[in-house]
């Protein structure tokens, strides 16, 4: 199967598309180094359809496979995004790119796959001690959503499981979420961890935070709510990033009980890397461990990993297809 992917698919196409940003590139399947950069607003764009065939349409001698990371559940053949209005086809897109096979995963299903190809150098250790060999990795990060996936050992080497953690319920981490709970929930059916965990969730827990304290908020994005936060100029930012952390951290300890991520714990997404100093103050390892019993017992000697290499879903994606080639997966989409 190796001589498969040396002759006829040593080059691929592999993409990472959120709510708000794409990143393409050319992976060379047999290294996963990554050429032909490209990244851009997905606003530019009317749909997923444009965005790649403009890319591929871009390159001098484009690659007939690809592999596209997107941030939406892949459970059929139709693709809907969860927080963009983009969807497609997967044949239909194979089609339209010109390509002979296409897989399409979950964004956070191909950054689980780069965890062992991330260097040490582009990773920041907050807290725990060394991952246990081959235990189950969790990998999450809030951006435009919250993203997780695991990575689990087998005996055909390491399987990506992809899920959709981000929608579960948020539970209060203490009594002073009681209120802000009670605000948020007020128009809302179902109030999941994405709404608070995230970019957005950033900007509407600013607005309650300011309600909280009988004050009118400012109409703030996410960056600048965080860098107000971090310059200590507004005590409302200040606040808000506290009661982020804290969730944060205590869904990330709720996620790595559930998988038993004794392999580590892996932040990525757009937010971690902004916060880093915040994360490694203390109190987001705390939330994390603050799990009773299992503080000593299970969570204390897990480490928490924040990804800082540039584009490290292209480099998952790129694993992912290779593995798909190799094992002739059902899931890679041809056309030819």
């Amino acid at each position: 199967m190796q001589d498969s992917i040396d002759t006829a698919a040593t080059r691929a196409i592999v993409a990472d598309i959120g709510g708000t940003n794409a990143r393409f590139a050319v992976a060379d399947l047999t290294t996963l180094k990554l050429s032909d950069f490209q990244s851009f607003s997905c606003a530019e764009h009317e749909s997923i359809v444009e965005a790649a065939t403009g890319y591929a349409k871009s390159l001098a001698n484009p690659p007939k496979k690809a592999a596209l990371a997107v941030a939406a559940p892949v459970t059929g053949e139709t693709v809907d995004f969860t927080n963009s209005p983009w969807s497609f086809e997967r044949k239909a897109l194979a089609k339209a790119m010109g390509l002979d096979g296409l897989l399409v995963l979950n964004d956070f299903q191909a950054l689980a796959m780069s965890l062992p190809y991330i260097a040490d150098e582009d990773l920041t250790q907050i807290g725990g001690v060394a991952p246990v060999e081959k235990a189950t990795k969790l990998v999450l990060g809030p951006g435009t959503g919250l993203g997780t996936a695991g990575l689990v050992w087998s005996e055909a080497g390491w399987i990506a499981v992809p899920g959709e953690g981000g929608h579960i319920n948020l539970a209060p981490v203490h009594l002073g979420h009681i209120s802000l709970l009670n605000r948020m929930m007020s128009d809302r059916e179902h109030l999941s961890a994405e709404r608070v965990i995230s970019g957005l969730g950033i900007c509407d827990l600013y607005q309650c935070v300011a309600a909280e304290r009988g004050q009118e908020a400012e109409d703030l994005d996410a960056p600048e709510i965080v860098e107000r936060a971090k310059a200590g100029s507004d005590p409302v930012a200040v606040e808000t990033l506290e009661h982020f952390v804290a969730w944060l951290g205590s869904f990330a300890g709720d996620a790595a009980l559930m998988l038993g991520a004794r392999g580590g714990v892996y932040l990525g997404g757009g937010i971690p890397m902004r916060i880093l100093d915040i994360l490694k103050k203390g109190e987001f390892r705390s939330h994390f461990e603050a799990k009773g019993r299992m503080r000593e017992a299970f969570l204390s000697s897990i480490p928490i990993y924040v990804i800082g290499a540039k584009a490290p879903a292209l480099q998952g994606a790129a694993a992912a297809l290779r593995e798909a080639i190799r094992r002739g997966d059902e899931a890679l989409i041809g056309v030819a």
